[in-house]
């Protein structure tokens, strides 16, 4: 596995996810992100599911803070399988 880049950055989940909203923070933890609420300046980045108008997005936005889709995180913050270029989830 590849290293990761999620490691002391903090994320806030909102919107529906592809696991259950636990389930998706545990494994943020699992690879040393720093697991919000609520969106703050400190927030690094906001991670969406299927969200139709958002207070968490909005709020993210006028803070400057990196607002990615779940495919987006995936591909980015989570190591990735070297042999299967997949995440390692």
């Amino acid at each position: 596995m590849t290293d990761n880049r999620i490691t002391g950055k903090s994320v806030v989940f909102t919107g529906t996810m592809d696991k259950p909203r636990a389930a998706m923070q545990a494994e943020a933890m699992k690879y040393g992100a720093i697991v919000q609420d609520r969106v703050t300046k400190d927030t690094d980045f906001l991670i969406t599911g299927d969200i139709g108008p958002s207070s968490k997005k909005t709020a993210a936005e006028k803070k400057g803070v990196k607002v990615l889709d779940l495919d987006a995180y995936y591909a980015m913050f989570l190591p990735v399988n070297e042999e299967t270029h997949a995440p390692s989830l």
